[in-house]
């Protein structure tokens, strides 16, 4: 897909096509600047933009046992506010260890790593809505530490 496209700009004569959003309906290319945006567009023989509805922003968690990401959302873009991977063993056992001993340090990560992420979250809450995503255990684990 990379080359037609290349072949595309290249047939048109566009040379800078960093930071560029390109479209077309099969006549014409339409070229905007990309801001790193996700936007929907509608092609038919017009160009439909649905118009957003910026909102207040929210809080956004999303969270694993493996990574956790905080950001923020006005509906129209995505800011991450912080990033980081755990170091929560893999539920696979280890030799050596016991299943019962194994579980009891997987468990003692595995809350500390929610600890490390919800007081994360408190200190960039600043009154906004939150949402929360994430595999459903510890998603649902996260939402339980959190205060009401």
């Amino acid at each position: 897909m990379l080359r037609a496209l290349q072949k595309i700009l290249t047939a048109a004569s566009i040379e800078d096509y960093e930071g560029k959003a390109f479209y077309s309906d099969g006549e014409e290319i339409l070229i905007e600047n990309y801001e790193g945006t996700q936007r929907r567009y509608f092609c038919g023989r017009e160009y439909e933009r649905p118009v957003s509805k910026a909102f207040d922003p929210y809080l956004l968690v999303v969270i694993d046992a493996q990574e956790a990401s905080i950001g923020t959302t006005d509906g129209e873009r995505i800011k991450v506010l912080w990033t980081d991977t755990s170091l929560v063993p893999g539920k696979h056992r280890h030799g050596g260890m016991s299943q019962a001993r194994f579980q009891r340090g997987h468990e003692e990560a595995v809350k500390q790593w929610l600890r490390k992420v919800l007081d994360i979250t408190q200190s960039h809450f600043e009154g906004q809505r939150i949402i929360v995503g994430g595999a459903g255990m510890t998603k649902d684990r996260f939402l339980n530490e959190m205060p009401s």
